[in-house]
């Protein structure tokens, strides 16, 4: 099963890559995010863009398409390591009635399971490396 047939609200990745599935390899990782009511939001930057990108992104010039994911109520979690940039490959899994994410990379592994993983949020930005901090 595809991560997209796993999580919750994919219909704006799928709308953004025309009904196809981008792949959770070789992504920028830009932070893990611990909220306070038990939820962990991941956001990164997807290693693929869209052929065909919404207008708005193509007249801006995006080449960058950024998810965030909120994984809610976060039963278990593991973190282990971290560095300023990491690339890393997502495995989502349903796992009975639970949802597991998983996060590799050679500097760190984050690993948990919930009750949803939902995609929150679909953007785009221009990632310029010669701007970059």
């Amino acid at each position: 099963m595809s991560w997209i047939e796993i999580v919750d609200r994919p219909e704006g990745v799928l709308a953004v890559f025309d009904g196809a599935t981008p792949p959770l390899t070789g992504v920028e990782v830009h932070s893990v995010i611990f909220g306070h009511s038990g939820d962990v939001r991941l956001v990164f930057d997807l290693r693929d863009f869209p052929n065909d990108p919404p207008a708005k992104w193509a007249n801006q010039g995006y080449n960058t398409v950024q998810l965030t994911l909120a994984c809610a109520p976060v039963r278990d979690i593991r973190l282990t390591g971290w560095a300023r940039q990491i690339t890393a490959d997502i495995a989502v899994d349903r796992i009975g009635d639970r949802v597991a994410l998983r996060v590799d990379s050679p500097t760190m592994t984050l690993a948990l399971t919930s009750d949803f993983v939902s995609v929150l949020k679909v953007a785009a930005y221009l990632n310029d490396p010669q701007t970059a901090c």
